[in-house]
């Protein structure tokens, strides 16, 4: 009677394991040393349309017969961890497998493989990419002398951006790419123009605008 109980419980405590394992966000394959799938949920295939279960006792070989790339990076996870980016129906997966086993010291009794979608992030950071090189091709072609500067961070200086146009308007000096833009303010407009900036990053006003007149290297002077 024990021994049914036990058996019983066991079943139960499988089934609600399948079930979580089969609700999971993500794409779960398990394939065996015959390199057979045991295993195969998640909603990843059921957002993709695909019946896991009919993966369950498949061959590999067979299964992704028109993805032997796939199937490299499965016969691979057999000896260690590995990780990669797939694309599968217009879907991109970020996808880790690795040896199975049931114990941290247990023999390896097969593969297991966990499939996340990242088609969101993938493609927010190729719009990302895009606007960035957008933003560099407006920034170095503008006919406007712009120069960038990011918040010093802890009290360090950050680097300034020139475009070329702005470049070409203090000379080209060959110490650009180590100066700051106060470095060609006139002596007298420094406090005042460091003091607005100071207002602007604190939040009390949202722009500045001045009428400035810039020092080159040379001593020379442009508004």
């Amino acid at each position: 009677t024990q021994r049914k109980l036990a058996d019983l419980e066991l079943a139960k405590s499988e089934e609600r394991m399948r079930s979580l394992l089969m609700g999971a966000p993500v794409g779960i394959l398990i394939i065996d040393l015959d390199g057979r799938f045991t295993f195969a949920g998640g909603r990843v295939f059921d957002e993709m349309l695909i019946d896991a279960q009919k993966l369950v006792g498949a061959a590999v070989t067979d299964a992704v017969a028109d993805r032997p790339d796939f199937a490299a990076f499965l016969a691979a996870g057999a000896a260690h961890d590995v990780r990669a980016d797939f694309e599968a129906r217009g879907r991109t997966f970020d996808v880790l497998s690795g040896p199975f086993r049931l114990g941290p010291d247990g023999p390896v009794i097969g593969v297991r493989t966990v499939a996340f979608e990242t088609t969101e992030r993938v493609e927010a950071d190729r719009a990302l990419r895009q606007s960035e090189a957008v933003f560099r091709v407006l920034f170095e072609q503008s006919a406007a002398g712009i120069a960038l500067q990011d918040v010093a961070r802890e009290g360090i200086p950050t680097k300034v951006r020139w475009n070329r146009r702005m470049r070409e308007m203090l000379g080209n000096s060959e110490d650009l790419d180590d100066a700051s833009w106060t470095d060609f303010l006139e002596v007298g407009a420094r406090a005042e123009t460091e003091g607005e900036y100071g207002r602007l990053l604190s939040g009390e006003s949202d722009e500045v605008r001045q009428r400035l007149r810039l020092v080159r290297r040379d001593g020379s002077t442009i508004w």
